[in-house]
């Protein structure tokens, strides 16, 4: 791995690396607006193609939650 200090001088990194309550919020809630967006289109297009589909996204943010 490379320093980031080669790169970007310390003040230029702290703004980035600031936690954001409202920022995770809105994550969280993006989350699960897509887990409920990908079951509602496997409910009104039932086949394989989007139940593989649905499962992806839900294992995907799934492990993004957890994260």
């Amino acid at each position: 791995m490379t320093n980031k200090k080669r790169y970007f001088l310390s003040n230029e990194v702290r703004p980035l690396a600031q936690r954001s309550d409202l920022m995770g919020f809105l994550l969280v809630i993006h989350c699960y607006g897509t887990i409920i967006f990908s079951v509602a289109v496997f409910s009104i297009w039932s086949n394989v193609f989007t139940f593989l589909l649905t499962i992806m996204v839900i294992g995907s943010r799934q492990l993004g939650l957890a994260i």
